[in-house]
């Protein structure tokens, strides 16, 4: 899926650094200032009284002196709280895109050592690029974290390390597909096109051993034109073939489009695609066919608009869609529940019950990391867990 983001102390943040960062703070008392400023993140930083770094950078300096930014900040792209690289905090050039744990992190000068002493701890390096002046209170991972897990293995158990080489998509092979027993459902990944390509084998051979993968969900559309570049009739048989209960999810667009329009372009999208839509119950029963899920995470959080999305989808294809998100976008919208089958709801914390108001029995799939592992991906990958009665 497309990057998300947790906010902590107004500051949006990548998921994936949430739990080192809500660590730290926890640990040392730290105050987040500023984490991530890309313009997709626009509508939270509006919402907690921030700006993008498109907008520092266009502002004038009284401007920026009344939002309490000192010194002349680096242009849009340019910088590491875009996930841009800035030339000094990595020495690689300018401009160039980096990963989810580069992200720039501006907390308060009085906590710097602190925090850095405490990451060490843990085993996660920090750096300290700005020495002195208006960033020295500007700090990032000197490389990606992963010892993190270790505090979750206690809830997710161990965590699962092999990963394929990328290879060519496989063609699908000829022949029905092969649901899976209706008693087991365990592990769920999903993936767009930032996977690049899956051995959908592999993937599905996993499901044999301790905590496999038995399902998976592929993103097909978002707003009223986009399409997934990854996605195609082929890349849903191969997952089916693979033996695994398949899903396809939308990206919704509320800021911009109706829900009606929306509907209509996913479930159109997949019908071409040779997708059939079934119910949730005949989905976990094994039969052959996917179920859709709506991904609600971005602004507005409307609960208008997430159940006029799901009245359309069942009008159109006569079942009920799935509801994802997590606690911020999915709390404002818990009175449009009814027109879903349920909720898929993200949360990379030990305890996701705490972060939905209401509506736990609801909770069909807790997505725990987006930093997971699955043999036939490369790279990180979306996991979650099917939470059972």
């Amino acid at each position: 899926m497309a990057l998300r983001f947790v906010v902590i102390d107004g500051c949006p943040c990548p998921k994936p650094l949430y739990p080192l960062l809500r660590k730290l703070k926890a640990e040392t008392g730290c105050t987040f200032n500023s984490i991530y400023r890309g313009d997709d993140a626009l509508a939270l930083l509006h919402a907690n009284g921030k700006h993008s770094q498109r907008e520092i950078a266009n502002a004038t300096s009284a401007e920026r002196a009344a939002w309490g930014i000192l010194g002349t900040p680096n242009p849009a792209g340019r910088s590491t709280h875009e996930l841009f690289s800035d030339g000094v905090a990595y020495k690689v050039p300018v401009g160039r895109k980096l990963k989810w744990w580069q992200c720039g992190i501006d907390i308060d000068d009085a906590h710097i050592s602190v925090v850095m002493e405490a990451a060490k701890r843990h085993g996660w390096k920090l750096k300290h690029p700005y020495k002195a002046g208006v960033e020295f209170h500007h700090l990032n991972f000197a490389r990606r974290p992963t010892r993190w897990r270790a505090f979750f293995r206690h809830v997710f158990g161990p965590a699962k390390t092999a990963v394929e080489p990328t290879k060519p998509a496989p063609k699908p092979p000829k022949g029905k597909p092969q649901p899976q027993p209706a008693d087991v459902l365990g592990e769920m990944i999903d993936v767009s096109e930032a996977q690049g390509d899956i051995n959908w084998g592999k993937v599905g051979g996993s499901r044999f051993r301790k905590s496999g993968i038995r399902a998976a969900v592929c993103k097909a559309t978002e707003g009223t034109t986009w399409t997934d570049s990854r996605f195609s009739g082929a890349r849903l048989n191969a997952m089916q073939l693979a033996g695994l209960r398949v899903g396809v999810y939308h990206f919704a667009r509320p800021d911009n489009n109706k829900p009606s329009d929306e509907a209509k372009h996913f479930v159109n999208t997949v019908r071409a695609a040779g997708g059939k839509f079934i119910s949730y119950e005949d989905w976990k029963a094994g039969k052959p066919g996917i179920v859709g899920w709506l991904d609600f995470e971005h602004e507005p959080f409307s609960r208008e608009w997430a159940a006029a999305f799901g009245k359309a989808f069942e009008k159109l294809t006569g079942v009920k869609c799935g509801l994802y998100g997590y606690g911020s976008s999915i709390n404002p919208v818990l009175g449009a529940l009814k027109h879903f089958f349920g909720i898929w709801f993200a949360a990379y914390v030990e305890d996701w019950k705490p972060y939905l108001e209401a509506h736990h029995d609801r909770v069909l799939f807790w997505q725990y990391t987006s930093a997971g592992r699955a043999v036939g991906v490369s790279g990180d990958v979306d996991r979650s867990h099917y939470l059972k009665g």
